[in-house]
């Protein structure tokens, strides 16, 4: 279901294009239309990690989860998009529910990986709880608005680690085998 999405909000994204260049014009509805092909393209991309491991019949509720962050992130940021609210916090929402979507589908690629050796699946692990625990500090300091560096600089260095981590996992994962 998501690829339908990434391909079907692409092509919608090149169509929008050609009709911006074929008409001469930029207009705010067709960014409009831009954007939500785009956003619909990113954020089914973000999708694809749940529904894979929706698929495969394993931890079904961390799945769903991350398969609705995702849907629910797309739907505020549309809404936001074309109906384009004045609230701060209505913003501050949809970026910490894009936080959860991305961070769900990091944890659910990190599940996906199949009888990992003792190392990848520590390395798995962490990488999951790193992607949470930075999706929930992120998500407070949005909140809260926390301007204090040592805060940010934390966030900063949880999410390199994190990356670091989730590249490594598979890649170690696959050498293992």
């Amino acid at each position: 279901m998501p690829a339908y999405g990434i391909v079907g909000g692409l092509v919608a994204t090149v169509l929008v294009v050609v009709a911006m260049v074929l008409l001469g014009e930029y207009t705010k509805t067709r960014g409009r239309w831009l954007g939500t092909a785009l956003a619909l393209s990113g954020y089914c991309i973000a999708a694809l990690g749940p529904v894979a491991l929706h698929g495969r019949g394993r931890y079904r509720p961390v799945a769903t989860s991350g398969m609705l962050f995702s849907l629910l992130a797309f739907a505020l940021f549309t809404v936001g998009l074309w109906a384009t609210p004045d609230s701060d916090a209505y913003w501050k929402a949809t970026a910490v529910c894009t936080l959860l979507s991305l961070a769900s589908a990091h944890v659910c690629w990190m599940l996906f990986l199949e009888r990992p050796v003792a190392f990848v699946y520590g390395m798995a692990r962490v990488s999951a709880l790193a992607a949470s625990v930075l999706a929930i500090l992120a998500g407070l300091g949005i909140i809260f608005e926390v301007k204090v560096s040592p805060f940010w600089w934390a966030v900063t260095l949880l999410g390199i680690g994190q990356v670091i981590t989730g590249i490594a996992a598979p890649i170690i994962h696959k050498l293992s085998k």
